[in-house]
């Protein structure tokens, strides 16, 4: 079939565009061929209209939701009060997430201290968790585990990657997404709260008792 200027046309392509295509096979491109390239050079894959506007825009932040490539169109297809609310659910199973890995982590820490002598602890010159020998009290052993969470400074709040995820306190936090973990003298476990949320129970709570 010979390729017309009306074909190239209702492929949506400039005939500009289609010189290119030749250019590029170095001869004229079949009726398959000139199928895939309109498929391919549309705005929905890519962007050849919008792609001076689009490249205005920031790529990488706090406030960016999806940066270049897949799924960049999630916005528009679920709207943008829908997808608050999926982000602040997902930030709230983020700090759950948070939770239950500290929990685990720091028990399993003490638990590994009183079977092996061995516990994990922060080295501050090399800025890494390393295991060391176990020398104190249990729940001594559960705040050095801890301090390699608190002293990692990739592990960011969920709901604010400006600030800490994790702090050494015995306190219920003030700061939504900030999970505290600490020795209790008053109630002689240790014990580990995280905010999710701004109301007055909000929280995920887990007691560590003395194995």
């Amino acid at each position: 079939m010979k390729i017309t200027d009306e074909i190239v046309e209702k492929h949506g392509l400039k005939l500009e565009e289609f010189t290119n295509i030749k250019k590029l096979l170095k001869r004229e491109p079949n009726f398959l061929e000139l199928g895939i390239f309109s498929a391919m050079w549309n705005e929905h894959c890519s962007y050849k209209s919008s792609r001076i506007h689009l490249k205005k825009l920031p790529t990488q932040g706090k406030q960016v939701i999806q940066g270049p490539g897949e799924n960049a169109g999630i916005l528009a297809a679920v709207g943008v009060v829908a997808y608050n609310g999926y982000t602040a659910s997902a930030k709230r199973n983020a700090v759950k997430a948070n939770h239950s890995m500290a929990s685990k982590f720091i028990q399993s820490e003490i638990y590994k201290a009183e079977t092996s002598g061995k516990i994990s602890q922060w080295d501050s010159i090399n800025k890494q968790c390393k295991e060391v020998t176990a020398n104190s009290v249990w729940h001594t052993h559960g705040q050095w585990a801890f301090g390699c969470l608190t002293e990692d400074t990739s592990r960011t709040n969920p709901f604010n990657n400006s600030e800490v995820a994790f702090k050494s306190d015995w306190s219920i936090p003030t700061v939504v997404g900030r999970t505290n973990c600490n020795w209790s003298d008053t109630k002689k476990i240790f014990v580990c709260y995280s905010r999710w949320g701004s109301g007055s129970n909000e929280y995920e709570t887990t007691e560590i008792s003395e194995p």
